[in-house]
């Protein structure tokens, strides 16, 4: 990693002078056969995005795949049948709200590529034997969450049938979201300090892992996501998925310094918000 996290965030005053600068950078890297790391990847497909918009001749560059992929999913992942309306960000016309409609020859060109992405990704989930713990982990919970649309009420009931047209269509959805997960798991690892993951509490170190992480993302914050009725219900406010490891922190030192549990055992910790 040549640039931190923090030095990819600036102003648009200093995109003409440090901008540039960087983007042009990692422009050279990347021709000559160098890697970047997750944030350097945004902050280069940015640039080269913006560029396409002024230059169909720019060429295509395999480090942006998964940015592609990103921001592809976060445009259709509620929908990836092709039966609604669909928004991107109008480069044209920043300010606009909710962006441009896509059209429908757009559509018809994203969505084969998602379809596309969820069986690749179907392949990674089934292998059990990842060296990367993220993606151990990833594609635990994802096998899981494929078991349960089999096992949910729905099925049960009858109302939708396993390996009919609805059913995997909810499939791909459960695997694109994880391979979302993956990647954003994989920037948050990569911006967030040592420290940040490990705390302290009576005497006694808890680590945020790549378990927790995946855990909490997808049972905890991805209800819209979801391709079932779970009967649980999920945090929509003041908890940030990609600040949680520091928010727990702040959290479980509040309760450290109170003394509260001190003594006592901490195997589960009951925490009441607000």
């Amino acid at each position: 990693m040549k640039y931190t996290p923090k030095e990819l965030i600036f102003t648009k005053q200093d995109w003409d002078t440090r901008g540039k600068s960087i983007f042009y950078d990692l422009k050279k890297i990347v021709e000559e056969g160098g890697e970047l790391s997750e944030h350097e990847k945004n902050f280069f497909c940015r640039g080269v995005e913006a560029l396409k918009h002024n230059d169909d001749s720019m060429p295509e560059y395999l480090c942006c795949e998964n940015y592609k992929f990103k921001s592809t999913y976060l445009t259709y992942f509620r929908d990836i049948v092709g039966g609604s309306k669909y928004f991107k960000f109008d480069r044209d016309n920043p300010e606009r709200r909710p962006g441009r409609e896509v059209s429908v020859e757009e559509v018809w060109t994203d969505l084969p590529y998602l379809h596309d992405e969820a069986e690749k990704w179907r392949q990674v989930v089934e292998k059990t034997n990842h060296t990367s713990s993220l993606l151990q982990e990833v594609s635990k919970e994802a096998r899981n969450e494929l078991k349960n649309l089999k096992n949910s009420e729905e099925v049960k009931g009858g109302g939708l049938r396993v390996g009919s047209y609805r059913f995997v269509f909810k499939e791909k959805g459960i695997l694109l979201s994880f391979k979302w997960i993956y990647l954003v798991g994989l920037e948050i690892y990569e911006e967030e300090e040592r420290e940040d993951f490990i705390y302290q509490l009576n005497g006694v170190e808890i680590e945020f892992t790549e378990f927790s992480l995946v855990h909490i993302f997808y049972r905890h914050f991805s209800e819209i996501t979801k391709q079932y009725h779970t009967g649980k219900s999920f945090h929509e406010e003041d908890f940030y998925p990609r600040d949680l490891c520091k928010q727990l922190k702040v959290i479980i030192s509040q309760i450290e310094d109170s003394n509260f549990l001190a003594g006592k055992p901490i195997k589960k910790i009951a925490i009441k918000y607000r």
